[in-house]
């Protein structure tokens, strides 16, 4: 007996190995049916796990059913579960996830990926009733360093023991060895409570949206990434990471970070994701402390402002209290640490800066602007429509390399000696550095929007020879589509890769300059 899960056609089953299959959901609450569990024993009593559903003004909340007969019948199985309904499907009790432990039919776990109520529920007689085993409330039982909720979409049980579980979601997998009375994360280790330092386990499933190394001092860099991966900080040589806390938000996303003043002690770091403005943070001692700037006052939109994604930003190194940023369409600069910020240029599409003392790149919908002042912005003449990422190279301040993601025409581009070359056709190029002590060597990243069933993105490739050539270095990446690479400025054999949901991998040269 074959059983299979279909999203928004119910149930199927199979008798003869999967050559034919027939519809069983009779008696289900809805046809969205994201996993079946099966009777270690009887194959004709199985659970299946239920997503929300809308039938025309009538909310569904998702829940665990039974069928005892080979699935021509069910019933509901969900005493002790919620059955919260909203107007916003994403507030709904929902179910992805149903296991059943195989030395122990009676015992049950499933999860309620639900944003407002994610939890974790485990069932010791067959799914007639449920209790939380892990929620908000006592979410201390999962010690992990992001404050994402508790809800997961896969749960696996040990074949012998009953009490230990796997569970997983998109960016997590964690463990219990006690049927949920307490969880391991397999992502992290909690290096120190008090300084919120965290060490990672070769795990991950952040997804990358920048990376910076501080090139004032060794050992200290800075990545962003979405959601509650927003900014995080390593002082000891990426070897552990911390999290500002307060009053830095834990979610909405981190786009870009920019370091100035002596030891690069100055830090701006941008916000936001989904076109809305979630502030910019400065720190002014390294990262220990923040300030978050927002609102009228500072000549900034108010946190949450719709069409002002904060994203591109630079500070001048010699002057930390000039500062530039990419916020929604307008490139706004400060002059005095923060306080005000005013507009100094306004174009559609700007999205990443980059600059040289008081040379500042902007890149826009219609190509790249130039400003030798930090004041006035020119069109270059010949930059590529729609550019994307850029650098300088920091060997030769006159020669720029731009990205041109995913648009006709695009790939890789340089600008030097006032003319600009197509160095690579590569549709999917979307971030590229050069090596700071040798201009001949040049890594980009691909990569994909990762709704993409298949992605487009091929990893990582590199030049040794100024762009002549290229090589493709993917050894060991769990993931390709990649939106950010980094040579480090101290360590000359070393790259840092950030990916769109595996995290950062950190690869070596073998030969460094």
């Amino acid at each position: 007996m074959l059983y299979s899960s279909t999203y928004g056609r119910g149930v199927y089953r199979s008798e003869d190995g999967g050559a034919g299959w027939a519809e069983c959901g009779a008696g289900l609450a809805n046809a969205n049916a994201y996993q079946v569990a099966v009777h270690p024993s009887n194959p004709r009593t199985v659970w299946a796990a239920l997503d929300n559903a809308r039938d025309g003004a009538t909310l569904i909340a998702g829940s665990i059913f039974k069928s005892t007969d080979g699935c021509r019948s069910w019933t509901e199985s969900g005493a002790g579960l919620p059955r919260r309904t909203n107007s916003d499907t994403n507030l709904m009790s929902r179910h992805a996830a149903i296991a059943v432990a195989p030395s122990d039919p009676n015992r049950l776990y499933t999860s309620d990926t639900s944003f407002s109520q994610a939890s974790v529920w485990r069932s010791d007689d067959g799914g007639t009733s449920w209790r939380s085993v892990l929620n908000y409330g006592n979410r201390s039982r999962w010690p992990m360093p992001f404050n994402n909720g508790p809800g997961f979409e896969w749960i696996a049980v040990h074949p012998s023991d009953p009490g230990v579980v796997y569970l997983a979601n998109q960016a997590n997998i964690a463990l219990t060895r006690d049927g949920g009375e307490s969880f391991l994360d397999l992502g992290s280790h909690l290096v120190s409570a008090s300084d919120r330092q965290w060490k990672g386990r070769g795990f991950s499933g952040l997804v990358a949206v920048n990376f910076r190394f501080n090139p004032a001092r060794p050992g200290h860099a800075v990545f962003s990434a979405m959601d509650d991966g927003k900014i995080w900080m390593s002082d000891d040589d990426l070897a552990t990471w911390r999290y500002p806390g307060a009053p830095v938000p834990a979610y909405n996303g981190g786009n870009d970070a920019a370091f100035a003043g002596p030891e690069g002690a100055v830090i701006y770091s941008t916000f936001g994701q989904d076109s809305t403005f979630q502030g910019i943070a400065k720190s002014s001692d390294g990262g220990r402390t923040w300030a978050m700037l927002a609102g009228p006052e500072r000549g900034l939109p108010s946190l949450g402002a719709a069409n002002g994604r904060a994203r591109g930003v630079y500070a001048i190194a010699g002057e930390p209290d000039r500062a530039f940023a990419v916020i929604g369409n307008r490139v706004m600069s400060t002059s005095n640490g923060g306080a005000m910020w005013t507009t100094v240029l306004e174009q559609a599409g700007l999205a990443w800066l980059a600059g040289s003392g008081r040379t500042v790149y902007a890149t826009a919908a219609n190509g790249v602007y130039r400003s030798e002042d930090g004041v006035s912005f020119n069109l270059m003449a010949g930059s590529p429509r729609e550019a994307w990422r850029l650098v300088i190279d920091s060997q030769a301040a006159q020669t720029l390399y731009v990205t041109k993601w995913r648009k006709a025409d695009g790939g890789l581009w340089r600008h030097r000696d006032n003319r600009w070359t197509r160095m690579h056709d590569g549709f999917y190029i979307h971030d590229v550095d050069v090596h700071p002590r040798d201009s001949r060597r040049i890594a980009f990243a691909t990569s994909d929007d990762p709704y993409h069933d298949i992605s487009g993105a091929t990893g990582v490739y590199y030049s040794d020879n100024g762009g002549e050539t290229w090589t493709q270095e993917n050894w060991g990446l769990a993931m390709l589509r990649a939106p950010v690479i980094r040579f480090d400025p101290h360590n000359p054999a070393r790259l840092v890769l950030g990916t769109a949901g595996r995290g950062y991998f950190a690869g070596r040269l073998l030969s460094p300059p």
